[in-house]
């Protein structure tokens, strides 16, 4: 029943799903958030160019961002709290046991544009592991990936173990596949 054709499905739980429009420089985009057992739909996120989301399975939290700031959305209170330093949530996983994100954060500075030429492939990044906590509002660098890989390592893809003590990243650049104590 929308207009919107192109979605990027994401899990929240086993009778939720969200739907995101596909991000874009100078299009509004929106998360939904819809029930899978009773088809009921509501928006999460709208109304924020170029937007790209992570939702959080366990909590009722969104990380989203418009290409130029990152936020946390606490959706039970539709309160959002801007997360410094910047990045994609494409290249963030939320941690299993805390309120905490980790986040493969660029060297360089991000720009509107960066995610679009990002996915495109005309730019790469060079990324650290950085740790957000919510509940204290504070982020740390945990992990200088140039220096431990003795290379730039651009993040495309992030996990974490259950007990939130190891992440598996993938490199962009090469496809190269690294695991990094969060401790």
């Amino acid at each position: 029943s929308s207009p919107l054709r192109e979605f990027i499905p994401q899990y929240i739980s086993d009778t939720r799903v969200g739907l995101q429009t596909k991000p874009y420089v100078s299009a509004y985009g929106v998360l939904f958030d819809v029930n899978t057992a009773t088809a009921a739909k509501n928006v999460l996120v709208s109304n924020q160019l170029n937007l790209t989301t992570l939702p959080n399975p366990k909590q009722a939290h969104v990380l989203y961002s418009n290409g130029v700031s990152l936020f946390d959305l606490n959706t039970t209170n539709n309160v959002s709290t801007e997360l410094s330093p910047n990045t994609f949530p494409e290249k963030c996983v939320w941690a299993q046991t805390k309120m905490f994100i980790y986040c493969a954060v660029p060297r360089n500075i991000i720009t509107s544009g960066s995610l679009y030429t990002w996915y495109k492939g005309e730019i790469s990044f060079s990324d650290d592991i950085w740790e957000y906590d919510l509940v204290a509002n504070t982020a740390r660098r945990v992990v200088d990936l140039e220096g431990l890989a003795g290379r730039s390592i651009d993040v495309s893809t992030i996990s974490i173990n259950q007990a939130d003590t190891l992440l598996l990243i993938q490199s962009k650049i090469d496809g190269s596949l690294w695991s990094v104590k969060t401790n």
